[in-house]
């Protein structure tokens, strides 16, 4: 039977991001964002800005589809996506697919201020999401342009050398931070499905090898595993 992903792991995923993701599809306010690049579309199989093969989840490590938030199973989807400065640190700001609102209302936005996502590069912007779900509604302001030198250009994570211990070193790191921020929740444990689509969405390895990472962790007894959930 299909599962859906849950509002709580979707939490978690958010608060426990590595800095250079920004998804303001899930973070309420505003933010002030400095492009750096234009916005690119990556379709399935595509290289991303990370320079990674974009292999967007559609099944949970038992190999079961996914659903979305309408019931309806997961298929593979185009992202959107564009380097920024937040606060002066890199972040890889997502629009998420094409048929997202901050997509569309920032496409409204370019064309009121007559700019393309080619002139995105070194312009300022303070966006501002109200509200969730359906009730969502976007502010968007252009606040002009910004200095941004190479020197400044977001320097995010690079495409993982191959390598055996490379995977695991990411999936260990991940968790330690996971611990480092939840400390309660990784004592009193965490559903062994949550713990994979969560390395799934920030490392974007495929489900069967991150649950592969994840047995490994366990053999290593860097991670406990017990009726179904992973405590550590």
């Amino acid at each position: 039977m299909a599962k859906t992903v849950t509002d709580d792991m979707f939490d978690d995923i958010v608060k426990s991001g590595g800095v250079q993701f920004f998804r303001h599809t899930e973070e309420e306010g505003e933010v002030e964002v400095v492009f750096t690049t234009g916005i690119a579309k990556v379709d399935p199989g595509d290289t991303d800005l990370l320079d990674r093969e974009w292999e967007p989840p559609t099944h949970d490590a038992n190999g079961m589809p996914l659903l979305d938030w309408n019931g309806k199973v997961k298929e593979p989807w185009t992202k959107f996506e564009a380097k920024c400065l937040i606060k002066g640190v890199p972040h890889l700001y997502s629009f998420g697919g094409e048929k997202s609102s901050i997509l569309r209302n920032f496409a409204v936005a370019l064309k009121q201020n007559e700019l393309s996502s080619n002139d995105l590069p070194g312009t300022k912007w303070s966006i501002e999401r109200i509200g969730s779900g359906k009730s969502t509604r976007w502010n968007i302001q252009y606040l002009g342009k910004e200095d941004v030198s190479e020197e400044t250009e977001p320097q995010l994570k690079e495409k993982p050398k191959e390598s055996d211990d490379k995977s695991d070193s990411d999936v260990k790191s991940l968790l330690v931070k996971y611990k480092k921020e939840y400390p309660d929740k990784a004592k009193d444990g965490i559903s062994k499905n949550s713990i994979i689509q969560y390395i799934v969405f920030e490392t974007e390895l495929k489900p069967t090898d991150a649950e592969a990472e994840l047995s490994k962790l366990v053999e290593d007894g860097f991670v406990k595993e017990e009726n179904g959930k992973i405590t550590y």
